[in-house]
């Protein structure tokens, strides 16, 4: 079970939607959403997990839309010369209506690249 990053005093549990802790002093909340106390001045009972960098996260959060858009690619229909441009690329809009949502045509570009080269 590993712990949160925060470590949080039992009055900052007062507003959390979490059972209040009957004891005073330090209190772990496990990312099970548990609460564990612990004796003040100890160390943490787990290793927290890593820093995440927000450059890091960004790019997760990047890859994610493209592999979406790389799967979505693979449902426009191959016959339908309307959803292709000329090139043999998916149109933006083909793609947008499948996702339901919009996307540019840097990101439409880079899916293909994958698309392309994965076969």
């Amino acid at each position: 079970m590993k712990t949160q990053k925060t470590r949080m005093h039992n009055m900052a549990l007062l507003g959390s939607m979490r059972p209040f802790p009957t004891s005073p002093g330090v209190h772990e909340v496990q990312s099970t959403g548990e609460v564990v106390e612990r004796e003040p001045g100890t160390k943490p009972r787990e290793i927290y997990d890593p820093v995440v960098s927000t450059e890091e996260r960004q790019a997760n959060k990047d890859q994610s839309a493209i592999d979406s858009i790389v799967q979505a690619i693979d449902q426009v229909d191959p016959n339908d010369t309307e959803l292709w441009t000329k090139n043999k690329g998916p149109k933006v809009s083909a793609i947008e209506a499948l996702l339901g949502k919009p996307i540019t045509e840097a990101e439409r570009d880079t899916a293909w690249q994958q698309y392309s080269e994965r076969g």
